[in-house]
């Protein structure tokens, strides 16, 4: 898993990744990977801060999100890690929630008092409803 994540980053900075089959593939990763519940039993946790990584490189590499089930399952992993006991997740997801919706927010949709609603603690469901609706 992480390294998939690091190969979507060097085929990115290669100018590479323009196939459009490709990138919805990455797309569907995460879900994919919440549909088998791969985050449960023996290595859940090492899963977890993998796909951690996965997010944050497909987030770096921009690959596009069509669709409203792909963001929902990816804000949903972000924010199931960030409440997970163990504290090293936590620290992994934290910047994943902004930098997530950086790359992926349409840039004419944003504005100053949008960032700073966002960087004033919104909560999660606010978010996500900002977020689903740009």
């Amino acid at each position: 898993m992480v390294g998939t994540a690091y190969f979507i980053i060097c085929v990115f900075n290669l100018e590479a990744l323009t196939c459009a089959e490709k990138q919805i593939a990455l797309a569907n990763v995460v879900p994919a990977i919440e549909k088998a519940r791969l985050y449960r039993g023996k290595g859940g946790e090492i899963m977890r801060g993998a796909v951690s990584r996965f997010i944050e490189c497909e987030s770096l590499a921009q690959i596009p999100l069509e669709l409203n089930s792909q963001r929902k399952s990816i804000l949903d992993t972000i924010n199931e890690n960030l409440r997970h006991p163990n504290s090293q997740i936590q620290v992994n997801s934290s910047p994943l929630l902004l930098m997530h919706f950086v790359y992926f927010a349409p840039l004419e949709k944003l504005n100053k008092s949008l960032f700073e609603d966002l960087l004033c603690n919104v909560t999660y469901d606010v978010f996500c409803n900002l977020y689903l609706h740009l």
